[in-house]
């Protein structure tokens, strides 16, 4: 390993597209000698998705360190260079208002599309990454190191975490929250999701199961399948027991997760079951313009999915994504006087941080000081 002196920034021409050749197939090269890494974590039961994540997040990095330290190949990646790869992707302004980032070379070979190997680059956009996606793509490193051997590595070193938790409250990289869907913007999704289409069937009963199931993320959402749904019957009506096997926080070597499902969405769960015909596999998939159905739901195909509708339901208005579900639910149970303990206990939340960042959300609406001044009662 080099001293931490010698490291310096690699700057190529961009015309000579040979060295980037190079500096692509040893960066490749890289990427495949992470599949040992990939193996210990399948064994240890992570997520498709998170593993999904985890590789692209090494390619990502080891293509842009190709470029900025080629001499750097393996683990451990020292400070200095963790430090250069946040700075270039971290967006912030000096005190005379320049923006500083990554240097306009680099970003030119990450972005250039046509790039030798790869056929496209590895950055989709100029300029900074979000917060979230920096800290995202550490993580996934440092979990790299701590699985190759090395407990004790810099991609948490002091001074990362003071430049983080410095530019999170940044204007640039602040990061923005997405609306949640409480109850009354689930209502009138819904309204518009009436008819006995299989479209709509399938769409009234994705959102429903989500939502009242505890805020399911879209992970989970898209792996139901058939066997993981237990029918009962309380009160004479059709209700679920849903038994989630895997999921970003829960992995396959602990017990299932058991969240119900109850009421008109187990109702309109029911109805879609029936009506597609679907007796195994993946419950939510695609359907085509003629009403067949075809291959399972990806993620993606349900924040489409909640767009489409929430456009139909004429909410452009408000900025909606995939993860508006699991917000709403955390937020409505506030609303409705739900207790934290409850609420955590069906969705499951990890971090409590996160949940309650939700949660005082939907208190601060009811909070009985905010009518004080009303001058009508």
């Amino acid at each position: 390993m080099l001293p931490y002196l010698s490291l310096a920034r690699v700057n190529f021409d961009m015309n000579d597209h040979s060295d980037y050749h190079a500096l692509s197939v040893q960066a490749q090269v890289k990427v495949n000698e992470s599949d040992d890494i990939v193996k210990k974590l399948i064994q240890q039961g992570t997520p498709q998705n998170s593993i999904r994540a985890l590789v692209s997040d090494l390619r990502y990095f080891w293509h842009w360190c190709a470029i900025v330290f080629p001499d750097i190949q393996d683990y451990p990646v020292p400070y200095p260079v963790i430090q250069t790869f946040v700075t270039d992707h971290l967006g912030f302004e000096t005190t005379s208002g320049v923006t500083v980032g990554m240097n306009e070379h680099t970003e030119d070979l990450m972005l250039s599309q046509g790039a030798p190997v790869t056929r496209k680059g590895f950055k989709f956009k100029p300029g900074h990454h979000k917060l979230n996606t920096i800290k995202r793509r550490l993580s996934s490193l440092s979990k790299a190191h701590t699985v190759a051997g090395f407990k004790d590595h810099d991609v948490y070193h002091p001074v990362i975490k003071e430049m983080l938790k410095r530019a999170r409250g940044h204007s640039i990289n602040k990061p923005t929250k997405k609306d949640a869907m409480t109850k009354d913007v689930f209502e009138q999704l819904i309204a518009v999701c009436a008819s006995n289409s299989l479209q709509d069937l399938r769409d009234r009963a994705l959102i429903g199961a989500a939502l009242v199931s505890g805020g399911r993320r879209r992970s989970e959402i898209v792996a139901m399948q058939f066997n993981d749904l237990k029918p009962r019957v309380i009160n004479d009506a059709i209700a679920f027991e849903w038994h989630i096997h895997a999921s970003k926080t829960h992995t396959v070597s602990d017990d299932a997760l058991v969240v119900p499902i109850l009421g008109e969405v187990a109702e309109w769960l029911d109805t879609w079951i029936f009506q597609s015909g679907i007796q195994e596999g993946h419950i939510f998939r695609s359907i085509n313009r003629w009403e067949q159905i075809k291959k399972p739901l990806s993620a993606a195909g349900v924040r489409q999915i909640i767009k489409r509708i929430q456009e139909k339901a004429g909410l452009q208005s408000l900025d909606l994504s995939a993860h508006s579900i699991r917000s709403g639910f955390c937020t409505e149970s506030a609303r409705q006087g739900i207790s934290p303990q409850e609420s955590m206990a069906l969705s499951n939340h990890k971090d409590v941080k996160t949940f309650f960042s939700y949660y005082r959300h939907g208190q601060a609406t009811q909070n009985p000081a905010a009518k004080l001044f009303n001058t009508k009662n």
